[in-house]
């Protein structure tokens, strides 16, 4: 009866208040193939505004974006992992079919 006491107030065993409201959505597991994640990079800069795209020092290419819980935060698009590439590109219109063949020469 705690328990459900507890999680109606949402509070955690040790009294913490935990706000459901801000907790990120799980990222999905995604395996992409190098053809796709190449790809989905270049359309997801492309596809970013251009206030929003820079490139670092090393001539890496990144962009800024509002994350799951709506806070700013930027990334190298290169260095950031298929789960979290995929749900920006998504977010900016790619329509992403697992298995496709993203180029014709894996045929």
């Amino acid at each position: 009866m705690l328990k459900r006491l507890m999680e109606a107030l949402n509070l955690d065993a040790d009294g913490a208040v935990r706000r459901t409201e801000f907790e990120p959505a799980p990222v999905p597991e995604v395996l992409l193939s190098p053809n796709e994640r190449e790809a989905m990079e270049s359309f997801l800069f492309d596809a970013t505004s251009s206030a929003f795209r820079y490139i670092d020092r090393d001539g890496r290419k990144g962009i800024v974006f509002y994350d799951d819980r709506g806070r700013a935060a930027c990334g190298v698009v290169r260095d950031m992992d298929d789960g979290l590439l995929l749900g920006l590109a998504q977010r900016e219109g790619y329509e992403y079919v697992p298995g496709a063949v993203a180029f014709m020469g894996d045929i």
